[in-house]
């Protein structure tokens, strides 16, 4: 693997540290479009064409014309990184669009997805769950010790968002949907909640997390917050909360998104490397 010569394109911070961590493990590695790194427009060819491993960012694009990098100078098109590929080279990105990836794979290009694998869903749930932690200490004028707190949904981040907030002292609840679930979570000694019942439940919480990609506090929920109720999304876009109706009834509610390159980008370069290496160790095997 010490042979594989890397390129890291667009981004963010993370990308940067990306860059930092493979030279510092000796690496040979070009950039364009990451932070801090110059480069002139003409080098972005010779850039993917000199490497075996092309790095794209989370997500890899936002329009799917250009290369997510909003600190490029010019925009980075993703048919000039794709046209630019040589045989055998090996693309890896954050949050994949499957049209792109069928369309690459009719042009014997291969073109991977970090963010679906398992490892990184796990570990970048840390970072989350302390930029939560963060977010809800900066919202609220209480201490998280005491405070009533529930996070909806029962997956990866709310299983470890939820004893980083008891283990500060908070009153901790949690709504799921599975009879099983409901049974982990009062065996881990929090207090289990149906989603059928959180219009009723709502207005007694001070901080309410939401983990669910999916429509979880609609108008009719908010209207049930107290006013001085702190309300913190996590789910990816679109979310899970209805913004307009919060903002309406004076609540503070919160669009957390992509937290680990805000939070810990260091960190999450870390575990966005550490898969990279478990996918090439795979693929070259």
């Amino acid at each position: 693997m010490n042979q594989l010569r890397f390129a890291v394109i667009g981004g963010d911070q993370r990308q940067s540290y990306l860059y930092k961590l493979l030279g510092e493990q000796g690496f040979p590695v070009t950039a364009c479009g990451v932070p801090g790194i110059e480069y002139e427009d003409e080098e972005m060819k010779a850039v993917v064409a000199g490497s075996d491993v092309v790095i794209l960012p989370l997500p890899v694009t936002q329009d799917g014309r250009t290369v997510n990098a909003p600190f490029a100078k010019t925009p980075i098109y993703l048919s000039d990184v794709f046209n630019s590929s040589v045989t055998d080279q090996l693309f890896l990105g954050g949050k994949v669009n499957k049209k792109l990836q069928a369309s690459l794979r009719d042009r014997s290009i291969t073109l991977l997805d970090y963010f679906q694998r398992e490892e990184l869903s796990i570990l970048n749930a840390i970072p989350t769950a302390e930029g939560a932690i963060a977010i809800a200490m900066d919202e609220t004028n209480r201490t998280i010790y005491g405070s009533r707190i529930l996070v909806t949904g029962f997956g990866r981040l709310s299983k470890l968002l939820a004893p980083r907030f008891a283990a500060l002292g908070a009153d901790l609840h949690i709504a799921a949907r599975k009879q099983a679930d409901l049974a982990f979570i009062e065996a881990y000694g929090y207090t289990p909640h149906h989603f059928n019942t959180l219009k009723n439940i709502a207005g007694g919480f001070d901080i309410l997390i939401n983990t669910v990609p999916a429509m979880v506090f609609p108008a009719e929920v908010i209207s049930k917050l107290r006013e001085d109720a702190v309300l913190i999304d996590l789910a990816s876009a679109p979310g899970g909360v209805d913004f307009e109706a919060a903002w309406k009834k004076g609540v503070t509610a919160v669009q957390a998104l992509s937290l680990p390159g805000k939070v810990a980008p260091y960190s999450a370069a870390q575990i966005i490397l550490s898969t990279i290496f478990n996918i090439i160790k795979e693929e070259k095997t």
